[in-house]
């Protein structure tokens, strides 16, 4: 048994360090006001110590990097649980960080995979799968593409994206207007009823439960609202019964040539329920 000079109380041998210069070859603070007193010098000299320990880092990184395997090594089912709890605890801060660490050390993880992949007897992605440089048809910005997305041209050009060959086609006039095979009459320009606004909407889309009535998913599973969709194609018919929830995807198989619609609107009338009541 040994008494603290620190808080006075007498405790096991094993609650205090070893210290070779003492006669009893142990120190005279117990382990936790030793702990206690680091803590209160390290508050007190932060950026003095933060400040030795990078000089002797940067004296010498081969130490550090050993030091650092070594602490790993030992510590590792620790240092896992906690950079995962930390993950889940801010996963939009750790997807950034893991973005900007890609960035600064791209070249070194491609390396990596290249390597491995070797190692299991499989060409690398940049041999599997060669790249060509391209140029847009209409902005004229250079892209990376696939070779046989080269080869998927239209009228002669590439395009860097889908925005840029609407784009393009709007400006040569090719393929739009009462040249589309989809044409009927330029019926997508006649005007909303006045009481189709954002509230009606809202309250169509609350009343589907923000659930597109067709795929069944969830609002949250897109980066934007939910369609407002006319039964019978009719703008101006804007009955709660008329309308219905859909997502992007499936508002747009239901518009198209006109036994699409009669399709569709058989489809809605015999699937769907009369919602009027339900507001």
């Amino acid at each position: 048994m040994k008494r603290c000079t620190k808080c006075g109380q007498i405790k096991p041998v094993s609650e205090f360090n070893k210290h070779k210069g003492r006669g009893d070859g142990l120190a005279s603070l117990c382990k936790l006001c030793k702990r206690a007193a680091d803590r209160r010098y390290y508050i007190s000299n932060a950026e003095k110590l933060k400040k030795k320990t990078s000089d002797w880092a940067t004296a010498n990184p081969e130490r550090k990097k050993a030091a650092a395997k070594e602490y790993y090594q030992s510590h590792g089912e620790k240092i896992r649980a906690r950079t995962k709890k930390y993950a889940h605890a801010h996963p939009e801060k750790r997807k950034q960080q893991d973005w900007e660490y890609y960035k600064a050390n791209r070249k070194k993880i491609l390396g990596m995979a290249e390597t491995k992949a070797r190692a299991a007897g499989m060409l690398p992605h940049s041999e599997r799968w060669p790249v060509v440089m391209i140029k847009c048809g209409n902005c004229g910005k250079a892209k990376r593409v696939s070779p046989s997305s080269v080869k998927k041209t239209v009228y002669g050009k590439n395009f860097c994206c889908y925005k840029c060959y609407g784009e393009w086609r709007a400006k040569a006039g090719i393929n739009t207007g009462e040249d589309n095979y989809l044409w009927m009459g330029g019926i997508s320009f006649e005007p909303y009823g006045q009481e189709f606004n954002t509230k009606l909407k809202n309250q169509i889309r609350d009343r589907d439960e923000r659930t597109c009535q067709v795929c069944g998913m969830h609002e949250a599973f897109f980066s934007d609202s939910l369609c407002v969709h006319h039964i019978d194609y009719d703008k101006k018919n804007n009955a709660p019964e008329n309308l219905i929830s859909l997502c992007r995807t499936c508002h747009s198989m239901t518009n198209g040539r006109q036994e699409n619609r009669e399709k569709w609107e058989q489809y809605f009338s015999r699937h769907c329920k009369t919602y009027a009541s339900m507001l």
